[in-house]
């Protein structure tokens, strides 16, 4: 399994950054049919 990395600016919000981590988890599972749940 791939591992993904991702750094944001500090001036993020936390909402933001739970925003961008949902997006690209779906960005990974819809593809790769995995579950969401699997994604660590």
């Amino acid at each position: 399994m791939p591992a993904i990395r991702v750094e944001l600016f500090k001036s993020r919000t936390s909402e933001q950054k739970r925003e961008k981590v949902s997006e690209i988890t779906e960005a990974f599972v819809s593809p790769c049919a995995v579950d969401a749940k699997t994604v660590l």
